[in-house]
């Protein structure tokens, strides 16, 4: 299985003036989203950190350095294309969420491919955990509605 197609976005909202609460820094410059498809016709999905690097200047490094390394590439050698992220001349934190999110891609596409969930692909254990509640760490302000 490898990859063959390669596309990236950068989802942003652009009403962004309406609101009166401040904000994440994210919701104005936008989220990196990278979607790959492979000759098996599955197709997968990366979200990479917005607390790094600028959205833009992110994409500009998928566009221009690693476009090339992934495309063609096969999935059973993503640990070669770690090595070969490793190696490039960016700063290391930009590497670890390049690495991040392209893991994201890898375990989605194989998991996809053997018909089973992300988590059954890399847990160890089948556990049955049911959250009760869920919190995003987002902020809510009095008064807001939400």
């Amino acid at each position: 299985m490898k990859i063959i197609k390669v596309d990236n976005y950068i989802i942003a909202n652009k009403k962004y003036n309406k609101y009166k609460y401040p904000l994440p820094s994210y919701f104005y410059s936008g989220i990196v989203v990278l979607k790959v498809t492979t000759d098996c016709n599955t197709i997968s999905y990366a979200e990479f950190s917005p607390y790094i690097i600028p959205s833009i200047e992110l994409k500009k490094i998928l566009d221009s350095q690693i476009y090339n390394l992934i495309i063609n590439q096969k999935l059973k050698d993503f640990e070669n294309l770690k090595n070969k992220i490793w190696k490039l001349k960016l700063k290391y934190t930009v590497k670890s969420i390049l690495n991040a999110g392209l893991s994201q891609i890898y375990i989605d596409a194989f998991a996809k491919y053997k018909k089973i969930s992300s988590y059954q692909l890399i847990a160890k254990t089948k556990k049955n955990i049911k959250p009760k509640l869920y919190a995003s760490g987002g902020m809510i302000f009095e008064n807001q509605k939400y």
